[in-house]
């Protein structure tokens, strides 16, 4: 009983100097990551601040970032602190910053953290982040983009129109790209403003049976406004809510008073007089029946659609440059006629003779 003793009295001494070793071990290695962690959120503090004054202004009030005493039971949180005044040093910025000014620290400490630790991949995403700003710090924060990221890969999302024109404004079309998304379509999914309704999406809407009015409308509406900017023709400003927004009707007429001023003439459109530009300057458009009808059978059917879409096909087609092909075409206000738009060629756009020509 007394070597047993004495044997537990031996290995409860060396436990307990193996745990006086292990807990200065644990203090050793603990102090060495908290000095490396605060030395890492020290080297965040000049480009955050420099951040955060670049958008809130020159009197913007320092911030630091520092770890919690080391008595603190939850060492799994940062302390964010302000020097708010002589008398109210180290607070949280909560009690004394507006919510615009804490959006800022937030987005501040955010891209000062990418462009320390993320030197490699500076990959930045931010959603909608000019909710709680004015004006003016939408072109500041838009103009620091530009400007202190334009080495990283930025993309930006926002339902703030003022800050996407400030975005437009202050950066380069070479190095940026812009999306602006219409409406989210169920089937297709987010529908850009550039998106164009292609002759695929068409036919396979008959190939399922189903009917391609709205999609033949739509392709006709977008080919007139491509058409009318690329030719720079002439329009009335409206007197309504949107001014700037044109029925077909107007679009075509348009366009066509510009091809007769200009003396281009497309060709006859399957022995109608371009049935289709006609049609749209008089409006009286099918709508293939998407409105309500007098006419007990005045709803279309897919052949009427299969008939209208080759008719504008026909018409479409012939907006195309003799020389290389292409179908985009741009018009300086200093030339009365169009050019093709592809640099190598710039051919004068002219239309090919109507068939009844080339037979005589």
């Amino acid at each position: 009983l007394r070597d047993a003793h004495a044997l537990t009295l031996k290995t409860t001494q060396e436990l307990e100097k193996l745990r006086v070793a292990l807990n200065a071990q644990t203090a050793s290695v603990s102090n060495a990551i908290r000095e490396k962690v605060q030395a890492l959120l020290d080297s965040l503090r000049t480009p955050t601040n420099e951040i955060y004054a670049a958008i809130q202004g020159d009197a913007a009030i320092p911030i630091r970032l520092d770890l919690p005493p080391e008595d603190d039971t939850n060492q799994q949180r940062l302390n964010l602190l302000v020097d708010f005044a002589e008398n109210r040093a180290g607070v949280q910025p909560s009690g004394f910053l507006s919510d615009s000014q804490i959006h800022t620290l937030a987005l501040a400490l955010r891209l000062a953290a990418i462009e320390q630790f993320n030197a490699h991949s500076p990959l930045i995403v931010l959603d909608d982040i000019v909710t709680s700003y004015d004006a003016d710090h939408r072109r500041l924060i838009s103009g620091l983009l530009a400007s202190r990221f334009a080495g990283a890969q930025i993309l930006i999302t926002t339902h703030d129109e003022r800050f996407f024109i400030y975005l437009k404004d202050q950066t380069h079309t070479s190095d940026w790209e812009y999306q602006r998304i219409t409406r989210l379509d169920r089937d297709y999914g987010p529908r850009f403003a550039q998106h164009m309704v292609s002759d695929e999406e068409i036919e396979k809407r008959w190939a399922e049976g189903e009917s391609a009015a709205n999609e033949i409308r739509q392709a006709e509406e977008e080919w007139l406004l491509a058409k009318g900017q690329e030719f720079a023709v002439k329009v009335h400003i409206r007197a309504v809510e949107k001014a700037h927004s044109y029925e077909r009707y107007e679009l075509a007429e348009a366009l066509a008073t510009f091809l007769k001023g200009a003396g281009l003439e497309p060709a006859k459109v399957g022995g109608v007089a371009n049935r289709f530009l006609e049609s749209l300057k008089a409006g009286v458009i099918e709508n293939f029946g998407s409105h309500f009808q007098l006419a007990q059978y005045g709803n279309g059917s897919i052949g009427d659609e299969k008939a209208r879409w080759k008719e504008f096909t026909a018409f479409r087609d012939q907006f195309s440059c003799g020389k290389c092909k292409r179908t985009k075409f741009k018009r300086p206000l200093t030339m009365s006629k169009p050019v093709c738009a592809h640099g190598g060629c710039e051919a004068q756009l002219e239309f090919a003779p109507a068939a009844a020509e080339k037979a005589a």
